[in-house]
C-alpha cells in the first residue's frame, strides 16, 4: 500500500484532507465516518484461512431504485454521497461497478479530487455488457440437488485423495492462465485457503477450493454473465481467480491479498489485522515456493 500523503487545505469555508491511497487521489473531510466491517473468523476442515466478505449492503434494492444508463446495457445508475476515505476503486467495489465506468460517468480521472459529501453517480453492474471476463466458457450442466446429495454420501468428507488434489491444482493453473493471473499466485491462494480441496465449507459459509462466500459468488456471476455454482470446481476456481484479478487491477499484490482475505471495506476502515498480515506472508511464501519448483503432491 502506498504511503499516504496528507495536506490540510482550506477552501470555500470547509476543511479538506487530501490523500493518496492505493493509487487514487481523494479529498475528504477530517471527520471520520462510515460503518466498520468486523473481522470474519471462520474455521475450515483444512489447514486454511478465509477470504473476502463482500462489502456490499443491499445492492439488489439499489438496482431496482436506479435508472438505466443510456447506451450501456446491463447498468443502472444510482446516486451516492462520497464518504470520508472513499476512493474510486473503493466505491466501485462497494456497489459492484467498474472503476473506469465510475470515473467516466462522473467526468473524472484517476487523479481527480473526490469531496466528502459530493453527490456522484454510480453505474451498478446488473449484467455483463461486452466485457467477457470468462475467456473460455464451460456450458453449465444440470446438477439437481438430489444428485448432489447422492454424491456427498459417497464421498469421504474428511479425506481428499492425492489424485483429487491434483485435479484441483490443474484447474487452478488453467483458469489462472486464462485470466492473466500468475498461476503460482493462484495456487498459493488456493493452497492457503483449502489445501487444494473442493469439498470444504467454513463455519461462516465460505465454499470450496478458493473459499468464496455465496454473495461474493453472486456478484462474480453478474460479472461473468452466468450463474456460478460454487460447489463445482471450475466455477469456484473461476470466482476466486476473477475476484483476485479485479482486486489486483487497482491494488498492489499486498493490497489485493488483503482485500481477498479481510475485505476492502474493512482494510480501508481499520487497516490490516494481524491475521491479515500473517495471511499475506503465508501466501507470498507459498508463491515463492512454487516459483522455486515446490510440488507438494510430488
Amino acid at each position: 500500500m502506498s504511503t499516504v500523503v496528507r495536506a490540510v487545505v482550506r477552501q470555500a469555508g470547509r476543511t479538506l484532507t487530501t490523500g493518496i491511497a492505493l493509487g487514487g487521489l481523494v479529498v475528504t473531510s477530517l471527520a471520520l465516518d462510515g460503518a466498520c466491517e468486523r473481522p470474519i473468523r471462520r474455521t475450515v476442515t483444512a489447514n486454511a484461512t478465509q477470504p473476502v466478505a463482500s462489502t456490499v449492503a443491499n445492492v439488489a434494492t439499489k438496482h431496482r431504485a436506479g435508472r438505466r444508463w443510456p447506451g450501456h446495457p446491463g447498468r443502472r445508475v444510482i446516486s451516492y454521497h462520497v464518504r470520508s476515505g472513499d476512493t474510486a476503486s473503493r466505491i466501485a467495489v462497494r456497489f459492484h461497478a467498474w472503476t473506469a465506468e465510475l470515473l467516466a460517468i462522473n467526468h473524472k480521472t484517476s487523479s481527480s479530487l473526490w469531496y466528502a459529501g459530493e453527490k456522484v453517480k454510480v453505474p451498478v453492474v446488473t449484467a455483463r455488457a461486452g466485457r467477457h471476463l470468462e475467456k473460455k466458457s464451460h456450458p453449465a450442466k444440470k446438477h439437481p440437488r438430489h444428485q448432489a446429495k447422492k454424491k456427498r454420501k459417497k464421498s469421504k468428507p474428511h479425506h481428499t485423495s492425492r489424485s483429487a488434489r491434483a485435479v484441483v491444482r490443474d484447474e487452478v493453473r488453467r483458469v489462472a492462465r486464462l485470466h492473466g493471473v500468475n498461476p503460482h499466485m493462484a495456487l498459493a491462494i488456493a493452497w492457503q485457503e483449502s489445501g487444494w480441496q473442493q469439498h470444504v465449507r467454513s463455519s461462516a459459509g465460505a465454499v470450496g477450493t478458493m473459499q468464496v462466500m455465496p454473495k461474493t459468488g453472486r456478484w462474480i456471476s453478474v460479472l461473468v454473465g452466468r450463474r456460478l455454482h460454487l460447489q463445482r470446481l471450475h466455477d469456484n476456481v473461476l470466482a476466486g481467480v476473477v475476484l483476485y484479478e479485479l482486486l489486483r487491477r487497482d491494488h498492489s499484490v499486498r493490497g489485493a491479498l488483503a482485500g481477498y482475505y479481510q475485505g476492502l471495506g474493512s482494510v480501508h476502515a481499520h487497516g490490516m489485522y494481524k491475521s491479515t498480515k500473517r495471511y499475506i506472508r503465508n501466501v507470498k511464501h507459498l508463491k515463492r515456493a512454487f516459483d522455486d519448483g515446490w510440488r507438494p503432491l510430488g
